[in-house]
């Protein structure tokens, strides 16, 4: 499930190319959010964890849809 951020104030909350959202994990009711984990890396990316703190430090848990 995505979630627009709500200080964007989209009105339809449909998640477009360009906005940025956050990402809850709704695998078996486990919640939290998803985020990078600055300090794991995997090929040279960044590597994700989830966390139950919305953003809990430098934007990390906030997602830019792309068109692919």
């Amino acid at each position: 499930m995505a979630a627009l951020r709500p200080d964007l104030h989209i009105p339809d909350q449909n998640a477009r190319a360009g906005d940025v959202v956050h990402l809850w994990n709704t695998y078996d009711d486990n919640g939290d959010f998803l985020e990078n984990n600055q300090n794991a890396t995997v090929g040279g990316k960044l590597g994700v964890c989830t966390n139950a703190y919305l953003n809990r430090g430098d934007n990390v848990a906030d997602w830019k849809i792309h068109k692919a």
